[in-house]
């Protein structure tokens, strides 16, 4: 999603709306979410940990809502954010495609043995 931020930031800056990516990893630590979080109006959660500290420290500061980018909702702590009365959505009819194409690609690659084949090739064999 932060690759397509340069494509669509005109629709951010249309809507007067400020937007900050830290710098590119995979996952934030909590320590460094709590940190970060309550500086902004709206999450926008990846793989990181919303954990109920995230989401408490995110309220004391100015978060307002979140939303998981994304279907899995496996780390985040929903009845945190119930409880504390912080809005949640995740964006269930994204990846599907992707994830379907990503399925069928593993069952025709350990089909074919395209690794072992790879990998035998790459040895200078001929499998």
């Amino acid at each position: 999603m932060i690759g397509m931020i340069d494509e669509l930031g005109y629709l951010f800056e249309d809507s007067g709306v400020e937007v900050h990516c830290p710098e590119l990893r995979q996952v934030m630590s909590e320590d460094e979410l709590v940190g970060l979080v309550p500086e902004f109006d709206g999450w926008i959660i990846g793989d990181d940990p919303a954990t109920a500290r995230v989401f408490r420290a995110g309220m004391s500061g100015r978060l307002r809502a979140a939303v998981k980018w994304g279907i899995g909702v496996d780390n985040v702590d929903r009845d945190a954010a119930r409880e504390l009365g912080l809005p949640l959505a995740n964006t269930p009819s994204m990846f599907g495609r992707e994830v379907a194409d990503l399925a069928m690609a593993y069952v025709a690659s350990l089909a074919r043995e395209t690794v072992s084949v790879h990998n035998g090739v790459a040895a200078g064999e001929w499998p």
